[in-house]
Order: C-alpha cells, then structure tokens, then sequence
C-alpha cells in the first residue's frame, strides 16, 4: 500500500502467512501530516515494524516530528448535555471473553527540534525524546505489566 500526496508519504508493506498465524508489515513515513486543525498540527517521519506470531503483538520502530504546533483549547472540557442519558451503561467492570493478547512496545518518539507549543501563557519550543523500553501488556482493558 503507498499514499502519496503533495504534502507527505506513507507506504506500508508486509507478509501474511495464514497457514502458520503470523504476519509482519513495515510502515515508512516522510513528512506527513498526522493533525491538521487550527489549534494543532503535527508533521512526522519514521519507520515502524509491526509483527504478529504465537498469539503476540510486537511493535517497535522510531517517529520523528519533523515539525508541529499545540494550542491550548478554550477554556473547559467537551462533556454531554445533562439530559443526555447513555443506554446500556454499567458501572460494574465484566471480565474479558477472549484471553489477552500480548503486545511488546519498544518504540522511540523524538520531538524534533520544531515542536511549538502555545498554552496558559507560555511560548516556547518543546525539544525532547521519548524512549519506551520493552513494555508487555495485556491487550484486553490495556493493564500494563511492566518487566523492569
């Protein structure tokens, strides 16, 4: 799969072996915009591997922001009319039907050097990178464990 476009590039390709349950696919960005609103806008590039075998998800890859924008939202937080009633909603926590997949996270985010922010009266240029060791998880209502 490739999507092109005037302003980024993402292509995606992999494998997928249904007689033994595994598949793998490699993700590739270059420049391309990931939020596009007024208050925000985040353009990226990196690579990712994804791979699926023995009933575990793995992960890994690096994301760069190549540039991106934050503004602090109006005032107050989205929520529901107090009229608004949610049909079939249940406070009590059900028990997962189906065992948990395993997920292995082992990926890098890197800021950039171009990552602005705007919010509560402060300027400035955001310039960090983000390194997540190895994380197992359980994928069904995402309880970590963590193995460090």
């Amino acid at each position: 799969m490739k999507l092109s476009q005037k302003s980024g590039r993402l292509q995606a390709h992999g494998s997928l072996d249904m007689h033994d349950r595994q598949s793998n696919m490699t993700i590739e960005l270059d420049h391309l915009p990931i939020a596009q609103q007024p208050d925000r806008w985040i353009v990226v590039s990196g690579n990712s591997l994804i791979g699926f075998k023995e009933q575990a998800l793995a992960i890994t890859g690096k994301i760069v922001t190549d540039v991106g924008f934050i503004k602090q939202p109006a005032a107050g937080k989205p929520g529901l009319a107090e009229d608004v009633v949610i049909a079939g909603k249940s406070d009590a926590v059900t028990e997962p039907k189906s065992p948990a997949m395993q997920v292995n996270l082992d990926a890098v985010l890197d800021l950039g050097e171009q990552f602005f922010l705007r919010a509560s009266g402060l300027e400035g240029r955001l310039q960090c990178c983000y390194v997540r060791p190895t994380v197992e998880c359980c994928w069904n209502h995402f309880h970590p464990r963590y193995p460090f």
